[in-house]
């Protein structure tokens, strides 16, 4: 099994704080560390997060839901407060309603990581849009999830297919044909998209090792 069926195959839990006039925001996370429990460390320091919400997500049983009163319960140590402002609670209502979207990161010798990630900013077009721009250089996956219909899925294929699509009109008539290589696509691309020939046949075979 792959890291990346591994991490698939586990509950996956991501935290929502409460920033104040910054709004709110889930935490970066490893797959790899015990999340809630460094959470409940963290919350003896001076500077804790100021937790809103815990949420699970299963991504064999395609489900996501809170986990915040289990989370007590298993973590006595941890707390889960209220929205600080009124503009806040209407966010925190809003990320209950809304398509929530984490995209894991590979960071080379640091490491792997689920984005931090802004509910209200982070939508699929503005995921799209870092992806494209290269602002996450290393995506590995990513996961849409819906707390009000309690689903979650690795849309990690349809993100590739709109990625290369957006990456290939983007470069259509400024990028002659014989000088689009294979190399040149990212590999989240090649790695996800449903149609790796149809990906492929568009470039050329990667360019020689020069010495």
């Amino acid at each position: 099994m792959s890291d990346l069926d591994a991490i698939r195959a586990q509950k996956l839990y991501f935290v929502l704080c409460d920033y104040q006039n910054s709004g709110l925001a889930f935490l970066e996370t490893d797959p790899h560390e015990d999340l809630l429990g460094k959470l409940v460390e963290e919350q003896k320091g001076p500077y804790p997060n100021h937790i809103l919400k815990i949420i699970e997500v299963d991504l064999i049983s395609k489900s996501v839901r809170d986990y915040s009163e289990e989370a007590v319960k298993k973590y006595p140590g941890l707390s889960i407060g209220a929205p600080r402002t009124p503009s806040n609670a209407a966010l925190l209502k809003a990320t209950e309603n809304n398509d929530l979207f984490f995209t894991l990161n590979d960071f080379g010798k640091y490491g792997i990581a689920f984005l931090e990630m802004d509910p209200q900013r982070d939508n699929r077009c503005e995921i799209l849009k870092m992806l494209n721009s290269h602002e996450v250089e290393d995506p590995l996956m990513v996961i849409k999830a819906n707390l009000k219909q309690g689903r979650a899925y690795d849309i990690s294929s349809d993100m590739a297919k709109q990625w290369f699509d957006m990456m290939f009109e983007d470069h259509a008539d400024s990028v002659a044909a014989d000088e689009k290589h294979i190399d040149d696509i990212p590999a989240f691309i090649l790695r996800n998209h449903p149609e790796k020939d149809g990906v492929t046949r568009h470039f050329t075979p990667p360019r020689p090792e020069t010495r």
